[in-house]
């Protein structure tokens, strides 16, 4: 499943990421065909208000020339032979009389009139019959070559009928030909990096699923091995029961002892199992109120003397008076019960526990001190884990290994942080803050 997940999640940044990258691309792309679109108008506008072969008429005031920097020149400029030849695009300007005859051929990068211009002639002639039909604007192919056109009717003072402009489209073509290149390539680019990046991105979006689908996997495991055993037990005992049916209550009550006992185990788990979830869920309910944490520590110390003793056991507490926070009374209570009562299960014979509060400024720090054995430093990370335990026999508390994380709950729900560390010598400190 964590895996079909990975591959949907992937295959959904793709798509937004592919499709914003050629999004972008097409919309660089037409930006820059527009943008040739433009420049090549503004040349052919500009074109028919150029003059031919050196006649005056047709002029055009500055201020009616295009606004390209290119042609940003004054009126003596742009009749400037010289001037001109520097323009970089190429056109033809053929103009007709009124019986549809070539009166002149102008192409800009030959300055020469028609009737000098021999070894064009050929090629002239294709080029003024072809655009004799042309009228408006648009595109048109002459002799295997792509143009732009653009016509103009003669005035009252002009000295033709009709007038068409052909710019060359090759340099625009092969400009957009190099952009579609370039853009294709960045485009491909960016999608394999994309696709790299999604690989990442996938794995870093699942894994908190993929932490708690393994945390459900791994509560599943444990809490059926943890119920396992007990209901093994009742079901051994209640069959030695029942295969003597004529024995009196009071003749099996070793085997109703037994029972009782698995019964209250499998009872404590499943409490422990409720207040887990209870402090996992998402509708906290968490009361925070202001109290005396020292009455609930030292309550909690109280409920563990008898306990304590019968052990064998010593307690020491060091306690500092009416020290109030803002939290909830219940959880303090639980979480001091919690790790008092694991204090108790993991000391040695004739060992202690001590239990400490103090005040360090706007902060308490709360600790339960006992000696036993050293915890392994390869476990210590792992002692707030849910069912983890680092005695692997599960025999040495008879606990579920619910308590830590339970702990580690609450006191992350009061914003606060814990701790453990242990000695060679077996000395184990449990330390909130």
């Amino acid at each position: 499943m964590i895996k079909k997940l990975k591959r949907r999640f992937m295959l959904v940044i793709m798509m937004i990421f592919t499709v914003l990258i050629l999004g972008l691309a097409v919309g660089i792309f037409t930006l820059m065909v527009s943008s040739e679109e433009r420049e090549s108008i503004s040349v052919m506008e500009f074109a028919l208000k150029d003059i031919s072969a050196g006649r005056g008429a047709d002029k055009a005031p500055q201020e009616d020339f295009p606004n390209d920097a290119f042609f940003r020149r004054n009126e003596r400029e742009a009749d400037n032979d010289e001037y001109r030849n520097r323009i970089q695009r190429s056109w033809i300007t053929v103009e007709y009389d009124i019986n549809g005859n070539v009166i002149s051929i102008f192409r800009s990068m030959n300055r020469q009139a028609y009737s000098d211009a021999e070894d064009n002639t050929d090629s002239d002639d294709i080029i003024a019959e072809a655009a004799k039909s042309l009228d408006g604007g648009g595109k048109t192919a002459i002799d295997g070559v792509q143009y732009r056109y653009l016509t103009k009717g003669g005035g009252e003072n002009a000295p033709y009928f009709k007038k068409v402009v052909l710019l060359d489209s090759s340099a625009e073509t092969a400009t957009l030909q190099r952009l579609a290149a370039i853009v294709g390539v960045i485009a491909l680019a960016g999608i394999g990096a994309v696709f790299i990046l999604s690989i990442f991105l996938a794995k870093w979006a699942v894994r908190p699923i993929e932490e708690a689908w393994n945390k459900q996997k791994e509560f599943i495991a444990n809490a059926s091995h943890e119920l396992k055993t007990p209901l093994t037990v009742i079901s051994a005992n209640t069959d030695v029961i029942l295969s003597n049916p004529q024995e009196t209550v009071g003749s099996q009550e070793k085997w109703f002892g037994y029972i009782k006992e698995e019964t209250a185990k499998m009872s404590g788990l499943v409490t422990s199992m409720l207040n887990l979830a209870r402090e996992d869920r998402d509708d906290d309910d968490t009361v925070m109120t202001e109290f005396c944490i020292s009455d609930v520590i030292e309550g909690a110390c109280l409920s563990f003397e008898a306990q304590v003793y019968e052990c064998g056991r010593t307690m020491k507490t060091d306690i500092e008076p009416q020290v109030n926070i803002l939290g909830d009374k219940e959880k303090i209570a639980r979480l001091a019960h919690i790790l008092i009562d694991n204090a108790v299960s993991h000391s040695k014979e004739g060992g202690y526990i001590k239990v400490s509060l103090r005040r360090r400024k706007n902060k308490v720090r709360f600790s339960v001190e006992n000696n036993g054995d050293q915890i392994p430093k390869e476990d210590i990370p792992r002692l707030f884990d849910r069912y983890y335990r680092a005695d692997k026999s599960h025999s040495s508390s008879g606990g579920f290994g619910l308590g830590l994380a339970i702990a580690k709950m609450i006191v992350i729900k009061h914003n606060g942080n814990i701790g453990v560390t242990s000695t060679p010598e077996g000395i184990t400190t449990f330390t909130m803050t």
